[in-house]
């Protein structure tokens, strides 16, 4: 029984629910968030594929769209992480991406938003039920509900998230350390530091540069929606 976990995570919170089930299920373990680890890791076959990725604005995030097509598994897991607000039909755009395989099982985990400075605790008790039955290869197709989405959340969509959040480069500060472009999970960023449009605002080079070079700022209306109540419910199916 071969079994892969595949995980995009730029900012670590969907990784650490991919690691769960791989300590618990074993297998191979990949990471799936750098450009180049998603053309290697294309031709990877498996009985039982556990896909662990983030929920972006209601959608796939862009670099993994592409990707899901060349899944080579009869069987996927899927795990998604959200920060709180919506995950819309995200599972359901996953399902038709997933050519030859049937999903036989997820979770939704709120975790921490990529915006906000905060910490979530995961109660990892609460993927017992599903653990034991994938270690028991109890698997069942499950069906995937229709869920209430923003109807304009896919239009625009770069427009959108472009005018409500922005990244700011300061040359003076940057040493050119390179760390910022060597951990863009979207190739984002260039030699000169310079934003391209295919960023997918995870605002994960703020966090890893060390002499804080790149900064970001959030609209009004970004910090106005960021201020509602976050869920903090567990989905497992």
């Amino acid at each position: 029984m071969e079994i892969v976990h595949g995980y995009f995570s730029p900012n670590g919170e969907t990784k650490k629910i991919a690691q769960l089930f791989y300590n618990e299920l074993g297998g191979r373990f990949f990471d799936l968030t750098l450009p180049q680890s998603r053309v290697d890791y294309r031709k990877v076959k498996a009985d039982l594929y556990i896909l662990s990725l983030p929920v972006y604005s209601q959608n796939i995030p862009k670099p993994l769209k592409s990707f899901l097509i060349h899944i080579k598994a009869p069987q996927v897991f899927i795990n998604l992480t959200y920060g709180g607000f919506s995950y819309g039909n995200v599972l359901r755009k996953i399902k038709k991406r997933l050519l030859v395989s049937k999903i036989v099982g997820y979770t939704v985990t709120p975790v921490k938003h990529s915006f906000i400075d905060q910490h979530i605790d995961i109660d990892i008790s609460l993927y017992d039920s599903v653990l034991k039955k994938l270690k028991t290869r109890d698997y069942h197709e499950v069906r995937i509900p229709f869920r209430f989405h923003n109807i304009f959340t896919p239009l625009f969509e770069k427009a959108r998230v472009r005018s409500n959040f922005k990244l700011i480069v300061d040359k003076d500060l940057c040493d050119h350390c390179n760390l910022c472009i060597n951990e863009c999970p979207s190739g984002s960023i260039t030699h000169s530091i310079k934003i391209l449009d295919s960023c997918i605002s995870c605002n994960h080079c703020v966090q890893v540069c060390p002499r804080h070079a790149i900064t970001s700022k959030k609209s009004k209306f970004l910090d106005y929606y960021l201020k509602k109540k976050q869920k903090t419910s567990v989905v497992v199916r």
